[in-house]
């Protein structure tokens, strides 16, 4: 990774109270390496500058992870699944820095799911991948009511997807949706959430929801 590129992330990272070390930073520049590469092939992300996968995607990533460890002990294992997770954000940035979690991730994109697959042994980071949406895997009782924790993000409407999602939540369980502001504000005012807003200096405009379980109506 380059210089101007690690820097940024340290940077980010040590603006949400986030410790990357050497390890750590080996992981996140292959996998950058990684996605730039399979990005020509299978449109992974669109056409994205490598600072804007720093901060729009590793450090956007590790933004839910400020959150949930402001709610989870720091030594309790527990289980989080990445609905639509795309090319991995956030499920893989947050694994990276938090092994503690067990990480699942979904995708419809039988391509996507590919390369999560090919990332996840390349850089040494364990985790379930799944191939299927989220309304169909919250009837199945293999994953319904199985999680501590879902997420998912570039979440256009999250009123519409907050129930299919909680189905998934154990009674415990919590819901954190890294969206827009504005998307906030879209959010069904019948619901109970808590609202995380992302530094300005790092990531302008950006808002982590938090919801649990048993408040989801």
């Amino acid at each position: 990774m380059k210089r101007e590129l690690a820097e940024q992330l340290f940077r980010g990272a040590e603006i949400l109270d986030i410790y990357i070390d050497e390890e750590m930073l080996a992981k996140f520049s292959l996998y950058l390496e990684e996605l730039l590469a399979w990005n020509t092939k299978i449109n992974l992300m669109g056409n994205v500058a490598d600072i804007d996968i720093i901060t729009k995607h590793f450090l956007d990533s590790l933004s839910v992870l400020k959150v949930l460890k402001q709610k989870i002990p720091l030594e309790q294992r527990f289980s989080l699944i990445d609905i639509g997770t795309g090319a991995g954000f956030p499920g893989i940035p947050m694994k990276i820095a938090w092994d503690n979690m067990e990480l699942t991730l979904a995708d419809s994109s039988g391509k996507k799911t590919e390369f999560l697959r090919h990332i996840l042994k390349k850089i040494g980071v364990p985790a379930k991948v799944i191939s299927e949406r989220a309304e169909i895997m919250a009837a199945m009782p293999d994953y319904c009511g199985r999680f501590d924790v879902v997420t998912a993000r570039a979440v256009a409407s999250p009123e519409r997807l907050i129930k299919i999602l909680s189905r998934l939540l154990k009674d415990t369980g919590i819901l954190v949706l890294p969206v827009s502001k504005k998307t906030v504000s879209e959010t069904g005012s019948n619901q109970k959430y808590a609202v995380y807003d992302v530094p300005e200096e790092l990531l302008p405009g950006r808002s982590v929801i938090i919801m649990r379980k048993a408040d989801i109506v």
